[in-house]
């Protein structure tokens, strides 16, 4: 799933199964440097991965910011 603050995507990656997530962050504020990407090296669980959305979804709703922007989904073919 694709997350949205003023300052930064986050691109949430899961198992199957739903119980290992993976956060790839990119910098929105970087113009003069080109494309900032960070890649989080923490495995999140589901209750880990829940509060991390709900602080975003906190953060937007003070800020007027955004939310959930998309989804995508890879399947092994």
């Amino acid at each position: 799933m694709l997350y949205e603050n003023r300052q930064r995507f986050y691109d949430i990656a899961y198992n199957a199964s739903d119980s290992r997530h993976r956060v790839m962050k990119t910098d929105r504020t970087n113009q003069d440097d080109g494309l900032k990407i960070i890649e989080d090296e923490m495995e999140y669980t589901v209750n880990h991965m829940s509060a991390m959305l709900k602080i975003l979804d906190d953060g937007n709703r003070s800020s007027r910011g955004l939310g959930i922007e998309g989804e995508i989904v890879l399947r092994d073919c």
